[in-house]
């Protein structure tokens, strides 16, 4: 195993995030041990951002687009679970994208035409933190 892991860029952080596998602290790129580390001849594993499943409730309603969302509050007059299911998403707060609460009332929006299948998909898809 490697002394370190080098991960990607990602989020609002423009450079590349190093971890020490011996007690899994940050250090910079800049770090002189892990320069001299890589002017040694080694290398470091490359890293990947864990997948975010567990979301609040207003990210999972800003992935819907607005005609969907429109869609959706005119689908509570015709499935009034929708709303009950969006109340309880609403106190819970941060929800987890592979629930089969949060699963089963995303199909119940293509069931109502809300959204496509295609974009039930998209929209239980984790992104990387």
């Amino acid at each position: 195993m490697s002394a370190y892991t080098i991960y990607p860029p990602h989020g609002n952080n423009p450079n590349p995030v190093v971890v020490r596998n011996s007690d899994g602290s940050t250090v910079g790129p800049d770090d002189q041990q892990y320069i001299a580390w890589l002017a040694a001849g080694n290398t470091p594993n490359l890293g990947v951002w864990p997948l975010q499943t567990l979301i609040d409730i207003a990210d999972l309603w800003a992935r819907l687009t607005p005609t969907e969302q429109s869609n959706v509050q005119f689908a509570w007059v015709l499935a009034p679970a929708i709303i009950r299911q969006l109340v309880v998403f609403n106190t819970i707060r941060t929800i987890d994208l592979t629930s089969a609460s949060v699963i089963n009332w995303v199909q119940l929006l293509v069931d109502t035409f809300c959204i496509t299948s295609a974009r039930k998909t998209v929209i239980l898809t984790p992104q990387s933190t």
